[in-house]
């Protein structure tokens, strides 16, 4: 009895989670407002999430002029890490980590966006390579208007293949497969709610 039980513990710690289907659950979890400014700084992230054995969180920040209706400034970040079974440990490496998209950046193509003009349906604000060839990453943007007044849905998605970085053995198949993140989550348009 004690080996079945033994058994069901294992399925339940390492088997099943490899053919769970991946929930992404992000929300703003702070906001700044400078003084003198109307930028605000909305910071974004999602819980530690267990995708197929791995567990993955994802982070980030954009800043937001109400008064102009336009995105400044986005920064995401990718961390993976994979959950090792030999010793029942976390092995943590950053795959991709602290991607700074912003307007001093010029290997970044960012279309400053006015919101007034977003419609129901998705618009890609900005597009991200990384790399060359074979090894590059890709990181897409896009917004869409809420059903409820005054309120954005925020999209990104970061795609990578061959990333040009050191694998670590133990992750190497992310080598041969793409990484995709899909994040969103509803931005409040702060000069409608004053």
């Amino acid at each position: 009895m004690k080996l079945v039980i033994f058994f069901l513990q294992i399925f339940t710690l390492f088997i099943a989670p490899l053919f769970a289907e991946p929930v992404v659950r992000t929300e703003v979890t702070d906001f700044n407002l400078a003084q003198n400014d109307s930028r605000v700084d909305f910071i974004f992230s999602s819980p530690i999430i267990q995708t197929g054995g791995r567990f993955q969180e994802y982070t980030g920040k954009l800043t937001f002029d109400p008064n102009l209706n336009k995105i400044l400034k986005i920064n995401i970040s990718l961390n993976v890490s994979k959950f090792t079974l030999s010793d029942q440990s976390i092995s943590t490496t950053v795959a991709l980590t602290s991607l700074a998209n912003t307007l001093d950046n010029p290997n970044f193509q960012f279309e400053s966006t006015d919101i007034s003009k977003v419609g129901t349906d998705k618009l890609k604000v900005a597009g991200y390579l990384i790399g060359s060839g074979k090894r590059k990453a890709a990181v897409f943007y896009a917004i869409q208007k809420n059903s409820q007044p005054g309120r954005l849905n925020f999209i990104a998605q970061v795609e990578s293949k061959d990333f040009d970085i050191n694998w670590p053995k133990e992750i190497a198949v992310f080598g041969e497969q793409y990484i995709s993140a899909k994040i969103n989550f509803n931005l409040l348009f702060l000069a409608n709610s004053n």
